[in-house]
């Protein structure tokens, strides 16, 4: 039973670096004329031949955990700098509109393979046990920082009310990943509303300044930029709902007898209809698919306090471990007041910027009003 099973696992991982080793053909096929992509996909290509060729020439009777995690995390690590390369692709072409879009996409279900290969290879331990609490915030990073990326683009492409109907979705998943990504190696209570213990004060100002930090979650500038790019998703989406919203009044209005003309009511109706098909298979989301195929394993890991139940003045809820909602507002507001503490205290030698930050605070202020 237990060659049979060594036998499978090995299987699992082989077949995925030839999947991989077709994948990254099928890039060096599409690179023509760009030397230096082309030289950095051989030396990939060669990277996942030679992982390949590790594990199947592994004759050992049983393979350890640190062993199996080692090569997983190699995996992992060779994903995620194949991946950087077609991201930096997209920046550079501006994300353009023809095949964004399905680049993305790809992109995040190539990223979220290495989750799933984890979970089908090793079945009793979190995914951060196996893969280490860095690659697994660094998959969620990128994830969440791609759909950033092209939903900044979208912004600077089209108008509020002319949006492609998959804004709104990206925005949501965006905003789950970061705020993953920030649950991942700490509990922030002001992200998972879970009560803290009083910090031991130090003399030692420094240290004071680290545990502050640490206990708003931002164990780097990465995290500092991820709150920023988290506040602004909920921006856009915010505006986005505003907008739906006046569509709503607007036809409620007609009905009444009331005629309104500011708004293109064909342009907002396509705006406020998600086509699942187009982004995520029919599922909810990228998130709810993941989710599924990880077969809810990540509820043991600090990452998942983020879907917690937080109803009672919290962010972010759960009822089944699975879908998950998020108060995009609330969301917003408590990450960008984070992120405005930290740059103006504790991280205020870094220079960070917080007029955007103040800006979008603002606005949030204001719909309350």
């Amino acid at each position: 039973a237990a060659s049979e099973m060594l036998t499978t696992i090995k299987n699992k991982m082989t077949v995925y670096c030839k999947h991989l080793q077709e994948t990254i053909s099928s890039l060096e096929k599409e690179t023509a004329g760009d030397g230096e992509k082309a030289v950095v996909l051989a030396v990939y290509q060669e990277k996942c031949r030679n992982i390949y060729e590790d594990i199947d020439n592994d004759d050992s009777k049983v393979i350890s955990d640190a062993a199996l995690c080692k090569f997983l995390q190699t995996i992992a690590q060779l994903v995620l700098d194949l991946t950087f390369v077609e991201e930096n692709s997209l920046i550079d072409q501006e994300f353009p509109p023809s095949s964004s879009l399905c680049s993305v996409r790809n992109i995040i279900e190539t990223l979220q393979s290495v989750n799933n290969l984890a979970d089908s290879v090793v079945q009793d331990k979190s995914i951060i046990d196996v893969l280490s609490s860095e690659i697994v915030e660094c998959l969620y990073w990128r994830k969440g920082a791609l759909l950033y990326m092209y939903c900044h683009t979208l912004n600077s492409q089209y108008s509020i009310d002319k949006m492609p109907s998959h804004y709104s979705q990206c925005l949501e998943d965006g905003v789950k990943f970061l705020t993953s990504m920030l649950c991942t190696r700490s509990s922030p209570n002001w992200l998972t509303n879970k009560l803290g213990t009083e910090m031991n004060k130090s003399s030692d100002p420094e240290e004071d300044d680290e545990d502050s930090l640490f206990a708003q979650g931002i164990l780097s500038d990465t995290h500092l930029l991820a709150l920023m790019y988290c506040g602004e998703m909920c921006y856009w989406h915010t505006q986005l709902k505003s907008l739906a919203e006046m569509f709503k009044l607007s036809k409620h209005s007609e009905s009444n007898g009331t005629k309104i003309t500011s708004l293109d009511k064909n342009v907002l109706q396509d705006s406020f209809e998600v086509d699942k098909n187009t982004y995520s298979d029919s599922n909810d989301s990228l998130i709810d698919s993941e989710s599924q195929q990880s077969n809810i394993r990540e509820t043991k890991d600090n990452s998942d306090t983020v879907v917690s139940n937080i109803s009672a003045g919290g962010a972010v809820s759960s009822t089944d471990g699975i879908k998950n909602t998020i108060d995009i507002v609330k969301v917003g507001q408590l990450c960008l007041e984070n992120y405005v503490k930290a740059a103006q205290g504790p991280m205020l030698i870094g220079g960070w910027k917080t007029t955007r930050a103040e800006e979008i605070l603002q606005y949030f202020d204001n719909l309350k009003l």
